[in-house]
């Protein structure tokens, strides 16, 4: 038993010595914290500081953009709405000819519902000239000619235009020079 009876008592030395250095930190054992340990820790607090920072600035950051976007849409949404309420109430229509692409948006705003909005309908031509009748495109393409080339100052013009039913109907249309290329060339012309 003298055997088992040493080797016991080295195990249980053993055993007691290894749980008090497994319960206690690395550290704790050598004394006061060691100077490259406290640096590290340091370092480590200062990280953190520096990304909650980091963090909080670029969240500010965000926030403020997001603000800013809505009252730009907010503003986006009223010129829309007052330009609606002016069509719809003139019974005018806005109409945008490129001249470059030979084609023409008309914006106009149908009638509203009942107890609704009026809706905004924008049409696309690829070639404008053809929703102007036959016998008055001439004229139509004098009245450009002059404005373009700058003998008047305002495109004007009474003509038959197709209409959505697909029958002629006499419009007033009136229109300005609104772009012009680098050489001052007019490239887009738009009115009512």
């Amino acid at each position: 038993m003298r055997i088992f009876g040493d080797a016991a008592t080295r195990f249980q030395l053993a055993l007691s010595a290894g749980l008090a250095a497994a319960a206690a930190p690395a550290w704790a054992g050598a004394g006061p914290a060691a100077p490259a340990d406290r640096t590290m820790l340091l370092v480590l607090g200062l990280y953190a500081v520096a990304a909650t920072a980091i963090g909080i600035v670029l969240a500010w950051l965000w926030r403020r953009r997001r603000r800013a976007e809505r009252s730009y849409f907010e503003q986006i949404r009223e010129r829309e709405e007052r330009l609606k309420i002016a069509l719809w109430a003139s019974g005018e229509h806005f109409w945008d000819n490129d001249l470059v692409r030979n084609s023409a948006h008309v914006l106009s705003v149908e009638e509203p519902s009942e107890g609704g909005a009026g809706t905004i309908r924008t049409l696309r031509f690829a070639n404008p000239e053809l929703e102007v009748h036959p016998d008055d495109l001439p004229m139509v393409q004098q009245a450009m000619r002059a404005h373009i080339e700058g003998r008047a100052p305002m495109f004007v013009s009474e003509h038959r235009s197709r209409n959505r039913e697909g029958k002629w109907t006499w419009v007033r249309a009136r229109g300005r020079a609104v772009a012009r290329d680098a050489l001052g060339r007019v490239t887009r012309v738009a009115g009512t």
